[in-house]
């Protein structure tokens, strides 16, 4: 298990290092952002817990399950979303820059308040917020710090590493599927063929709809906004379910998460990519 949470830290630590990169490419925030982040934000933070508590208790999952969903509803923030949710979709890339950067900051202190607050009284005790934080402090706040002074220091450097990052990223995440392969193919069986799987479609499907419409139906903001808050931030989650939950399903579930999320966003893309026009700034 100790090997699961160093592999978890690595995935978190280069995540959001990739985001600290981009900050070369955050304008300085305007009126009109701070409203489409303040919007961001509340889809983020408040909304999507708000509805996986709902969706979780209306089917009635078992608690582990429930945990690893909970987890991926309380972490937002993933450092492609320039690529994800940008011009190549017709959404607003310069607002997907500034979420990049953004969600991955707030969720430093937002993901261990949201926690205690929606997780059952039976698992809250597993996720104490002080030390949750002070990880997230190291593993999540100080490499995004690092990525923006590399760019400030060294921006050749910064435009080097974004692909040898994001290959050691995609191999950290096969390898940690490998570790869990075990738990992922137990709960796959004895679990994703019940509401589990129902669970993760409707959050999944919750997010989406969730950012779409705060940030603008059938606008590039509302198409960059779906995608990001589709898109959970499962570094955050994984590395939580490994110190907090060793030894149990939570991290199949969170990667079982991340295998519907991946499927939905794909499908995302597809559908904004043909109907939507590409904007670099936010709508006026």
């Amino acid at each position: 298990m100790q090997l699961e949470k160093i592999v978890a830290t690595f995935i978190i630590v280069v995540l959001t290092l990739q985001a600290g990169l981009q900050v070369h490419r955050l304008r300085l925030i305007s009126v009109e952002y701070v409203r489409l982040l303040a919007q961001a934000l509340l889809a983020n933070i408040v909304v999507v817990p708000i509805l996986t508590v709902l969706v979780v208790r209306a089917l009635r999952l078992d608690q582990l399950v429930a945990a690893g969903i909970l987890l991926m509803a309380i972490a937002p923030g993933v450092p492609f979303l320039p690529f994800s949710a940008g011009r190549r979709v017709g959404g607003n890339e310069a607002f997907a820059i500034v979420l990049t950067f953004f969600l991955p900051l707030v969720s430093v202190v937002s993901a261990p308040i949201t926690a205690r607050l929606v997780f059952p009284p039976a698992l809250a005790p597993h996720i104490p917020v002080g030390s949750l934080m002070a990880t997230l402090v190291v593993a999540q706040l100080v490499p995004l710090l690092a990525g923006m002074l590399i760019v400030k220091r060294a921006p050749g450097w910064a435009a080097r590493l974004d692909r040898p990052l994001f290959v050691l990223l995609v191999a950290a995440i096969v390898l940690l599927f490998v570790l869990v392969a075990p738990l992922l193919i137990k709960a796959f069986i004895s679990i994703y063929g019940s509401f589990a799987l129902i669970a993760a479609i409707v959050t999944v499907s919750l997010c989406g709809a969730v950012g779409y419409l705060l940030g603008g139906p059938r606008t590039p903001n509302g198409r960059t906004l779906a995608i990001a808050t589709t898109l959970r931030n499962v570094g955050l989650a994984l590395l939580v379910a490994t110190t907090d939950f060793p030894g149990t399903i939570v991290s199949a579930v969170v990667l079982g998460y991340f295998i519907v999320q991946f499927a939905s966003v794909t499908v995302l893309r597809r559908v904004f990519t043909r109907g939507g026009k590409p904007s670099s700034e936010p709508a006026r």
